[in-house]
């Protein structure tokens, strides 16, 4: 009789503990964190940790789980810090997702990868932020026309056509999520630094259409 008694307090406790994952699962909606890496950019260290780190910590404890994807589907490194992809860039489910977070990664050729990566998250009503010069993924994409959006600048080139530029502050309008100044650009210029309040406004959009499925 204890044996069995034994086998069923197993049974009970091995319920609510799957219960209590699923809710756990459940209440921690998840969100990319899509780096597009090139080789050794300038102050590659200081991006990893006051761009991909801060929106990382901030997401986490926000509740949020975050999986890191990177272009080239390995890890990036810099002196003592390295940041590795949970995933391949190729197994990315964009309905997986409830927002998207880009950093600001200095390239002068936008991926394919990317482009695709933002139309669909887009088409599928998802919040998606980009820092600085990952606005030009977001407008080579498309999804900046007739949007208010910020940059480093007001750009004149053929993908910002259509898109109404408004300084290099976090604008928000809609589902896209933009802001001009990263942490590169804040130490050498002197301004504050846009990671912090792009990645809260991001939060702020994602919990806002939480909301309102409910």
């Amino acid at each position: 009789m204890a044996k069995y008694l034994s086998i069923f307090l197993m049974l009970i406790t091995a319920f609510f503990s799957l219960n209590q994952t699923n809710v756990y699962a459940e209440s921690n909606p998840k969100v990319l964190l899509f780096i597009h890496n090139i080789t050794d950019p300038p102050n590659l260290e200081l991006i990893l940790i006051e761009e991909v780190g801060v929106m990382k910590q901030i997401l986490e404890q926000s509740g949020f789980e975050v999986a890191v994807v990177t272009l080239s589907d390995g890890p990036i490194s810099a002196g003592s810090t390295s940041i590795k992809p949970n995933l391949k860039l190729a197994d990315v489910e964009v309905v997986d997702y409830e927002g998207f977070i880009l950093p600001c990664f200095p390239t002068m050729t936008v991926s394919p990868e990317a482009v695709s990566l933002v139309k669909k998250a887009v088409k599928e009503e998802k919040p998606v932020a980009a820092l600085r010069a990952s606005v030009a993924i977001l407008a080579k994409a498309g999804v900046l026309k007739g949007k208010k959006y910020a940059y480093k600048r007001d750009s004149s080139e053929p993908d910002f056509r259509g898109a109404i530029y408004s300084g290099k502050g976090v604008v928000r309008d809609g589902n896209i999520i933009t802001a001009g100044i990263c942490a590169n650009a804040a130490t050498y210029y002197g301004l504050k630094n846009g990671t912090e309040a792009l990645t809260k406004t991001l939060i702020e959009a994602v919990r806002e259409k939480t909301e309102a499925k409910e």
